[in-house]
């Protein structure tokens, strides 16, 4: 069941960052061409539209590859986060490379915007879908899995605590048996 939570939260946040990060490409696009900063641009800024397909696919095979979407990561704000600003920051890498290979008038600033925005929309997307499922939201995801925990000590005790504390990642504390 929680594997189950996994895929689909996985498929979400999947679809959901490759959408952001074309946003943040469209943005940055903007961005380069009205801001002051920068380079003034005697020809048009060199950008079709195979980078909406380029991008993605650069970044769902980074993402992918650096397990960015492993359940057990979603589990800590920190190391999600860390995962993210990673995966982020490699996918970037890779981009920068092919776009020095294949389109060397590129601009720089264009892909500073670029790894900026998608940074922010992606840490910021994690931290609202946190808030939503923490909130309730998630319930949808998958019936709640129900946890008996054996022994009512103290390590059993800390151990509810916890599941309690992952409420929101569908465990329900039934309750303890002991003798």
């Amino acid at each position: 069941m929680l594997q189950r939570i996994g895929t689909r939260l996985g498929l979400i946040l999947l679809t959901t960052d490759l959408l952001l990060t074309a946003l943040a490409l469209h943005l940055a696009k903007l961005l380069r061409l009205t801001l002051p900063f920068g380079v003034y641009l005697d020809e048009p800024l060199a950008f079709g539209p195979w980078f909406y397909l380029l991008v993605p696919a650069i970044w769902g095979a980074a993402f992918i590859a650096l397990h960015v979407y492993d359940p057990a990561r979603a589990l800590r704000y920190l190391d999600d986060h860390q995962a993210v600003f990673s995966g982020v920051t490699w996918a970037a890498l890779v981009f920068a490379g092919v776009a020095y290979l294949f389109f060397r008038e590129f601009s720089r600033l264009l892909f500073f915007y670029f790894y900026v925005l998608d940074l922010a929309f992606l840490l910021l997307w994690r931290l609202l879908l946190r808030h939503l499922l923490r909130a309730g939201w998630g319930d949808r995801l998958g019936d709640p899995r129900r946890v008996l925990i054996v022994g009512a000590g103290r390590v059993g005790r800390e151990l509810g605590q916890a599941i309690r504390a992952y409420r929101w990642m569908g465990l329900e504390l039934v309750g303890y048996v002991d003798d």
